[in-house]
């Protein structure tokens, strides 16, 4: 008997969407030093691989590290925290090239070479290179945070000539790069665990640094006056309270900026930029039509609510300057707004060059409360 194919009926056809783009990992610090180049046979991490991903100390001390490396013990504060970070990345320094290859050489070549990790700390980093490494990761692609531990004394005296490391970064306004003075060696690589493994981008994920112990790393014995010039030069601290509290303090950049701002914004601005993308790569076409604006507003939207469930972003009244038709004193009820032109307003040339409409995104930041002021009243 001779049968008929049915699509003659029936024609079903699948089609299958592309993926969208993995999103950047914002928890994943990686660790430079020289070490890695003199691992034993095969194991050693050339200039060529320049960082290897490990997910256990384990694995290191496989490849060759041993428990008195400083990479191994830096990757040791970092893993010890709770809850422990997934991922990290150790990268290599030559130090035996001529001239040698500098911190912020190594940095950049590592940068280029892997975009997952977010953080980097230099186990042997020079503080007079360290405002050439701000200026780098100023402007780094893909975004970067780079961590510095600083023990000088200079760093405990106000009016230092010349200035110290803090207060050079701090009169440079540097955004990205995040210090820290303790005796208490790779304490900073602890504090980025802390934020690493408290980052799970899932709901009410948001932290602050402020007020977290490190595990492993020991407290400064410091006079209120020498606290008070340390995070004047914004440079943090691993301090003791009431003989129980072992908090770091206060958690912020060079610049004075809070270190859960910048990764939270890094991180708002990762999510737009690759839902626009996809947008863009999973579609036929986005048409220049007010359907095809309605489609990319709805992705920044979805983009802003991921930072509104993570705890970013929160309802609240916008206190800026006049902007469009946002008005100093508007609420923000969803904890953002997203305003843009009308698509007739748009010049002939942006429309031939086959630009969307301009797009405005206004958030307001949830915050995070680091003192509280109580009076109490007795009535006799």
């Amino acid at each position: 008997m001779t049968t008929l194919n049915l699509n003659q009926i029936v024609d079903v056809t699948v089609q299958v969407s592309p993926t969208a783009a993995p999103r950047a990992e914002f928890n994943q610090l990686l660790i430079i030093g020289t070490t890695g180049l003199s691992l034993p046979g095969d194991n050693a991490i050339t200039t060529t691989e320049r960082l290897r991903e490990y997910t256990s100390l384990a694995d290191m001390l496989t490849d060759g590290f041993v428990t008195t490396d400083a990479e191994y013990l830096a990757a040791a504060l970092y893993m010890g925290q709770s809850p422990a970070p997934d991922t990290f990345w150790i990268g290599v320094r030559d130090n035996t090239s001529s001239p040698e290859e500098t911190v912020l050489e190594a940095l950049t070549a590592c940068r280029v070479k892997q975009a997952n990790w977010y953080i980097a700390y230099s186990t042997d980093v020079d503080a007079t290179e360290l405002a050439a490494i701000a200026l780098y990761v100023e402007s780094a692609v893909p975004s970067t945070i780079f961590a510095y531990q600083v023990a000088t004394s200079d760093v405990l005296i106000e009016d230092v000539v010349p200035d110290d490391i803090c207060t050079t970064l701090k009169n440079g306004s540097y955004s990205r790069v995040i210090g820290m003075y303790s005796t208490s060696a790779h304490a900073i690589a602890g504090i980025m665990g802390v934020g690493c493994g408290l980052n799970s981008g899932l709901a009410n994920s948001a932290f602050t640094l402020f007020g977290k112990t490190i595990t492993g790393a020991t407290t400064e014995d410091l006079t209120a006056g020498q606290k008070a010039i340390v995070e004047g030069k914004n440079c943090n601290l691993y301090l003791n309270y009431a003989n129980y509290y072992n908090v770091f303090e206060p958690g912020i950049m060079a610049n004075g900026y809070f270190f859960d701002q910048i990764m939270n914004r890094d991180m708002l601005v990762n999510d737009i930029q690759l839902s626009c993308m996809d947008l863009l790569y999973q579609n036929r076409k986005i048409p220049q039509t007010e359907a095809g604006m309605g489609m990319i507003y709805n992705v920044l939207a979805a983009a802003c609510d991921l930072a509104v469930t993570r705890g970013h972003l929160a309802p609240g009244t916008y206190t800026g300057i006049p902007f469009l038709n946002l008005n100093t004193g508007d609420a923000l009820p969803n904890g953002y707004i997203i305003q843009t032109t009308p698509l007739s307003e748009q010049s002939a040339a942006d429309r031939a060059l086959r630009k969307a409409v301009p797009f405005y995104i206004t958030i307001k930041e949830a915050g995070a409360v680091h003192s509280i002021t109580i009076e109490v009243i007795v009535n006799i």
